[in-house]
Formats: C-alpha cells, structure tokens, sequence
C-alpha cells in the first residue's frame, strides 16, 4: 500500500499515512492534535536503494574497465 504525506490545517503537522490510491485525497486524521482537517501534500517518489542500486554501469563497482 503507498504512503502519502499530508499537512493538518489545524496544527501545520506534517505526517505520513500509508492508504490505498482511492482512498488518498480524503482527509486523514492528525496524530498530533487529532483533527481531521487535513490536505494531501504533493511529494516526489523515493526508490528503494538509490539511484545506482539497480544500474549495471554504476561507480560502485562491477562495471568493466576500459583500457
């Protein structure tokens, strides 16, 4: 299930809640204060590992030398 970040309107809390894609833009409870009075916030998707973790041809190692 994905996680999406959002913003209480009452307290400015940012938190994250793990909820499914028809569910994601109603309003989710604060933890903090306990409001419903919340916004989705648009975030950027994180990758698991990092940019090279999955490249064949990464500075990290196992790429082949040219000589």
């Amino acid at each position: 299930m994905p996680m999406y970040e959002y913003r209480c309107l009452d307290c400015e809390q940012e938190f994250t809640e793990m909820n499914t894609y028809t569910r994601r833009d109603e309003p989710q409870e604060c933890p903090d204060c306990g409001s419903t009075n919340s916004e989705r916030l648009l975030s950027t998707p994180s990758l698991l590992g990092g940019y090279n973790s999955y490249s064949s041809g990464s500075s990290c190692g196992g790429g082949g030398r040219f000589t």
